[in-house]
């Protein structure tokens, strides 16, 4: 007697990526986080993560960002990646300085949105999700009855495969049209709650910045960093900020990246 699933298909495939994701980039340690930026930091190189590793060199102890692509391999393979290590003090005042920038000018951020916001609008001008839908079920009709009229012996098998490919494929078209306008309007909608509340949100975190102990400024940059690119040549922060986690007492972001800067090495 087969047993029922649990949880339904979608979720456990989403759940296994991201489980996936976090053994790549190694997001936690089982004894917790020891870097203010631990599990966001990204080779752009090879993909691979960035860890925290610290190095003793004349009495004095160094820490630095390493990407885990640099990693000694046997004799005779190549190494995967040789992307340089970077001071975890200079690249932690670096981001934590453009997170006070973001905060202390919040327009910026703003100006993001609203252009996000005429984008979506410009998608959505001119498209009318009923009629989409009309179509679509017109088509599903259609199809249901080529399928009819070919299982009755009505309609030849060279003249159905085409016709039944083509209303297929009109179909598929129509379904992929309906699903962006559906996912616009509901980025629209967020951009609109976002860009209300990115003043009082700002300033609420901008007071609190000059005092924050260390498990605070961790907090502050895991709700408001998706991830730091390290490049060869530059570091790029790629922020994230969604109505959830502007509302007061708002938990863990998702949203669309934000792009805030790239500063050279």
């Amino acid at each position: 007697m087969p047993v029922p699933a649990l949880v339904d298909t979608d979720l456990f495939t989403a759940v296994s990526e991201q489980l996936q994701e976090n053994r790549q980039r190694v997001r936690q340690r089982r004894e917790g986080a020891r870097h203010l930026l631990q599990g966001l930091v990204a080779c752009t190189q090879c993909g691979y993560a960035y860890t925290g590793s610290t190095a003793i060199r004349h009495g004095q102890k160094y820490v630095y960002y390493l990407c885990t692509g640099t990693r000694s391999v046997p004799a005779g393979e190549q190494r995967v990646c040789d992307n340089r290590p970077v001071r975890a003090d200079t690249l932690e005042a670096v981001v934590w300085r453009e997170m006070r920038d973001l905060l202390g000018d919040p327009r910026r951020l703003e100006e993001e949105y609203l252009r996000r916001l005429q984008s979506s609008d410009r998608v959505l001008d001119g498209h009318d999700p009923m009629r989409l839908d009309a179509q679509a079920k017109k088509l599903r009709t259609g199809i249901a009855r080529m399928i009819d009229s070919y299982a009755d012996g009505l309609i030849e098998k060279r003249e159905f495969e085409p016709r039944i490919k083509k209303a297929k494929e009109r179909l598929a078209s129509i379904e992929e049209q309906m699903e962006q306008l559906a996912d616009e309007a509901s980025l629209k909608n967020q951009l609109q709650l976002v860009i209300g509340k990115l003043e009082d949100f700002a300033a609420r975190v901008r007071a609190g910045l000059d005092t924050a102990d260390w498990s605070t400024r961790r907090d502050l940059v895991r709700a408001l960093v998706k991830r730091v690119d390290i490049d060869k040549e530059q570091i790029s922060v790629v922020f994230r900020v969604s109505p959830k986690i502007l509302a007061p007492g708002g938990g863990e972001p998702f949203s669309r990246d934000c792009h805030r800067s790239r500063r050279s090495r």
